[in-house]
């Protein structure tokens, strides 16, 4: 027997089929013996689950219980928020602006230090051996000015150590 068969034999027992349905339904349940055997356990699995039901009961009437419900809602939904006191305020009032204050003087000190560490002339890095560099930054006109040059080999040119030691031809 299917599924559909065994659905079929519940509604019967149940006496959710029409008229002609149930007639079919009786007539096959007279001829077969397993139909027979499954809507008797149908039968009496009804039976017993219909006897053997708890009843719940609302200590209440149905009004007066979803009442309360409604009641608890609405006071709940009018609490006000917990009120802060008046200094808590006043600090409030007076704290964000002057967060705000102190972070625009921090971006200013710190664009003034940025800007002001490197006047003129400083030297760079460059990481190959036969190359220098040397940079120049003009404040008035905030320019900046890198030169690159080739380092000569040691054993042709040697740089003097000061300016007394070069002599002018």
């Amino acid at each position: 027997m299917n599924d559909e068969a065994k659905l079929k034999l519940q509604a019967w027992v149940d006496g959710e089929l029409t008229a002609k349905e149930a007639a079919e339904v009786s007539a096959w349940v007279a001829n077969d013996n397993a139909a027979k055997s499954l809507a008797d356990d149908l039968r009496m699995a009804k039976t017993v689950l219909a006897a053997n039901e708890p009843e719940y009961a609302v200590p209440a009437s149905r009004e007066f219980y979803w009442s309360a419900i409604e009641r608890q809602i609405s006071r709940e939904e009018v609490k006000p928020a917990a009120v802060a006191s008046g200094w808590v305020l006043q600090w409030r009032r007076w704290l964000a602006p002057a967060a705000g204050l102190a972070a625009v003087a921090c971006m200013l000190v710190l664009a003034d230090w940025r800007h002001g560490s490197d006047q003129g002339l400083a030297d760079v890095e460059v990481p190959l051996e036969d190359m220098g560099a040397m940079t120049y930054r003009d404040q008035s006109t905030g320019m900046t000015v890198i030169w690159l040059y080739d380092r000569p080999d040691k054993e042709v040119f040697t740089e003097p150590q000061s300016i007394d030691n070069v002599e002018i031809k």
